[in-house]
């Protein structure tokens, strides 16, 4: 987020990186770096940065203050080199997020997700040790925590499809757990929970998962992708359009909330018999 912040300032400074690094003495790839939201900067390059692109007073206090947070320690500290580094952006940014818009088409997304759940699904991916399988459950279970205990309550509006009810993810009493847990978010007052039914057939979405971030005032509203391939953070003013666009589609290609909810009751029912 503050790495998004400082692009945006620089750029509406018109200002290259090569210009905004020699103004404030820095070398041009640890502003890169620092834009990216691979590393921090430094609280002085910090300040004369904001200096230069001549931010107000509420704005530096915002910034300064986002970036305590980013050196601060916290739950994540010891998962340090075992989280892959895009999901450890990830968490950073669903922290600060008020409203989250997630479609996910064959698993249950992660801030729903049981321990056992995310473990049996960390032990299919190929080449991940039980020390990361530990790591994921710790990240995901720390995960919920934060974000069902922040006040005010961010939003949430989870899509998924049918097909993730259905996988067997752990066996049948894991799957059961899962969707009586996501049953029971799904009537949180802030927690939205729909499905695309088999019968509605084909949809705008049906290959990736992705995630729709939006953090309120001047802060730059963020995608996540999520593939095989890897993850992907984009935040254009075009790729939003598209993928607001396409979460809009899902919108009115789900049930209901309160279909989606007797589907869900449908699949446990089917589970235990």
């Amino acid at each position: 987020m503050l790495g998004s912040q400082l692009r945006m300032l620089r750029q509406r400074a018109d200002l290259s990186q090569t210009a905004a690094a020699a103004a404030v003495d820095i070398d041009r790839s640890t502003l890169n770096r620092g834009e990216q939201g691979a590393r921090p900067p430094q609280r002085r390059t910090l300040a004369a940065l904001l200096d230069l692109y001549g931010v107000s007073d509420e704005l530096r206090s915002q910034l300064l203050a986002l970036l305590a947070q980013a050196e601060e320690t916290g739950w994540m500290q010891p998962l340090r080199g075992l989280l892959p580094e895009p999901y450890g952006a990830y968490i950073h940014l669903e922290r600060e997020a008020r409203v989250i818009q997630w479609y996910e088409p064959l698993l249950i997304p992660g801030l729903l997700q049981t321990g056992d759940y995310t473990r049996a699904h960390a032990q299919a991916l190929p080449g991940v040790s039980a020390d990361e399988i530990d790591t994921r459950v710790t990240a995901r279970q720390e995960r919920q925590r934060e974000w069902f205990g922040r006040r005010p309550a961010p939003e949430l509006t989870a899509i998924i499809t049918e097909a993730a009810l259905r996988f067997q993810v752990g066996g049948p009493g894991v799957l059961a757990e899962q969707l009586r847990q996501l049953l029971q978010r799904s009537r949180m007052r802030h927690t939205v929970v729909r499905v695309i039914a088999f019968a509605a057939g084909a949809h705008p979405s049906m290959m990736s998962s992705f995630g729709i971030m939006e953090f309120g005032g001047d802060y730059p509203s963020t995608i996540y992708l999520e593939s095989a391939g890897g993850d992907l953070f984009v935040d254009g003013a075009a790729d939003l359009d598209k993928f607001r666009a396409i979460f809009g589609r899902l919108q009115t290609t789900a049930l209901s909330p309160t279909d989606s909810q007797r589907l869900i009751e449908q699949a446990i029912r089917d589970i235990e018999g």
